[in-house]
């Protein structure tokens, strides 16, 4: 079978002014000022939630920041930065946690499932 392909200008066009194209822009946007939000070139950061005139981004050290968007034309300008206070749980406390949530299920007569890739995540296996 011969595959077809669609030129990236066209694609451009038709996904201009979506959702898509504004949280791909931002990503973007996000990314060329990344060392506004980390010292350290090594930390990744995310966009993880675009609205109307802000996106929330977090990095992998575990902070996040909302951060005020303009249109400006075809493109998107950034405004203030504020950091956001979110409480961070260590690995322990969210096995401990999962833990206890098991055991109460079972103590009550629930049923249990054993979500593994938590587990692997918690246990860094």
């Amino acid at each position: 079978m011969e595959k077809f392909f669609v030129s990236s200008d066209f694609l451009k066009n038709l996904i201009e002014g979506s959702y898509e194209d504004k949280i791909i822009k931002l990503n973007i946007l996000i990314q060329k000022n990344k060392l506004k939000f980390v010292e350290d070139n090594n930390i990744l950061i995310k966009p993880i939630a675009t609205f109307e005139d802000y996106v929330i981004v977090c990095s992998s050290d575990g902070r996040f920041w909302k951060v005020r968007v303009m249109q400006e034309k075809d493109d998107y300008k950034m405004g203030d930065i504020e950091k956001l206070d979110v409480p961070l749980l260590s690995s322990e406390e969210v096995l401990n946690n999962y833990i206890d949530n098991i055991v109460n299920n079972i103590i009550e007569g629930k049923s249990v499932e054993f979500d593994t890739d938590i587990l692997k995540i918690i246990l860094g296996c």
